[in-house]
């Protein structure tokens, strides 16, 4: 299984940058902490998953230098509904972890201090898990995002059908829980 941590002071020009991890088939985390603002916060939304410190802080300020974030506009509504993006998109307030991780922008929150360990943990109960069943839920999840419910609920149950079912890690992870014990996976 891929991994890619993303540090948001890597990555420019944003938005070539941002096209690139949602069409990555690896599993993207951002770490952030401190301010993730504008650009940076359009960044990190467009990662598989945000974990951030208790210190970390977001928003979207464009309005205030007379123009919007063009990125935010387009990934927030389908995480946090328009009008929740609207206002931040209007008021450029700023969401602290701890609300971020209430709305969903952020997947997990760990204490100052800790981002290091938090990222380390979940991707390493990620990348234990068999790898091609890994990549075949983020592309179920990302029909789930990208396609109106009805289409996504076809491609979902076709890759589930059609690519994941043969797949030995299945039987593989069967087995195991009857048998108590950790699956050996097959496919790396």
């Amino acid at each position: 299984t891929e991994i890619y941590t993303l540090s948001l002071h890597d990555a420019l020009p944003i938005y070539g940058t941002i096209r690139r991890l949602r069409d990555l088939d690896a599993i993207t985390i951002a770490a952030v902490h401190g301010h993730c603002l504008g650009g940076g916060m359009e960044l990190a939304m467009a990662c598989d998953l945000v974990i951030a410190s208790d210190d970390a802080r977001f928003a979207q300020p464009e309005i205030e230098l007379g123009c919007f974030p063009p990125v935010a506009s387009a990934l927030l509504p389908s995480r946090v509904g328009a009008g929740l993006t609207l206002d931040l998109a209007l008021t450029g307030r700023t969401l602290t972890a701890e609300e971020a991780e209430r709305l969903g922008l952020v997947t997990r929150r760990v204490l100052v201090g800790g981002l290091d360990h938090g990222v380390h943990e979940i991707a390493e109960r990620i990348v234990s898990r068999s790898a091609p069943v890994v990549r075949l839920t983020k592309k179920a999840v990302r029909a789930g995002r990208d396609l109106p419910f009805l289409e996504a609920l076809a491609e979902t149950e076709r890759i589930y059908k059609e690519e994941l079912l043969p797949l030995e890690d299945v039987a593989e992870g069967a087995a195991a829980f009857l048998e108590k014990r950790r699956p050996e996976w097959k496919h790396g």
